[in-house]
């Protein structure tokens, strides 16, 4: 028999007590983002302002934040609850861009602090700018 750990996605073996594959899938979306944000444990659970043990057990699937926490641990990473929760990107970005490897590259980048995504901009500007001038005179790249 399953049961519900919480009102939102996840369930849990109520046998076993073993995590189920949202509650992985959500973990390792969380130690991902963290890491990328060069945070440990610790340092996250400061800023939402819980135990950093709970932090560990989100991140190997043990349990899974309140509503109220998935939000503080959302809006420290600079990310969304949907994609926390379930790896969903913005809606509208999925529905008008298909190749995957871009989109992951897009939300990579979206993870960077503000300084090198402006970066990643100006050097995406850049080349298509150079990719239009290059389709008006005729030209095409070496």
């Amino acid at each position: 028999m399953l049961s519900f750990p919480y009102s939102f996605g996840g369930f849990r073996n109520s046998h076993t007590g073993q995590a189920m594959a949202g509650n992985i899938d959500f973990g390792n979306r969380l130690s991902a983002l963290r890491k990328q944000r060069n945070m440990t444990q610790t340092d996250l659970s400061k800023i939402v302002g819980i135990h950093y043990t709970h932090i560990g057990r989100y991140e190997v699937g043990r349990s899974l934040p309140s509503v109220d926490t998935l939000k503080k641990l959302a809006e420290a990473l600079g990310t969304t609850t949907d994609f926390l929760m379930d790896g969903a990107a913005n809606d509208s970005a999925k529905a008008r861009l298909t190749d995957q490897e871009l989109l992951d590259c897009f939300q990579q980048a979206a993870l960077l602090p503000e300084d090198d995504k402006r970066l990643v901009k100006r050097f995406l500007e850049a080349f298509l700018q150079m990719k239009q001038i290059q389709h008006i005179t005729g030209k095409r790249s070496a």
